[in-house]
């Protein structure tokens, strides 16, 4: 299986393993946009992310569920597997 994971870094895209891809600023990033929000970002190229979300936390990777769903993202620098597990660094007062 492979994962992304959006870094809040602007280096340069990296493949990290043939398992793992980690991309700084891969895609534009969107999360829990309203019905209108959603229809407007489809309409201009933004892809819902059909894998699961998790978040990189000082405890480890954790799920991010709740988030499933409703991230957006708009690819602009490298091509990304929509069902991949995606993940994001950590921000205490919310991941997305």
């Amino acid at each position: 299986m492979s994962a992304v994971n959006v870094s809040a870094s602007p280096s340069s895209s990296v493949i990290s393993s043939p398992a793992t891809v980690t991309c700084n600023f891969p895609a534009m990033i969107r999360t829990n946009a309203t019905p209108v929000g959603s229809r407007l970002y489809a309409s201009r190229g933004w892809q819902l992310w059909q894998g699961p979300s998790a978040a990189l936390t000082p405890d480890g990777i954790t799920r991010t569920a709740d988030h499933d769903g409703a991230i957006y993202v708009l690819p602009v620098s490298v091509p990304l597997d929509l069902t991949a597990d995606l993940t994001c660094d950590y921000r205490p007062a919310a991941p997305w």
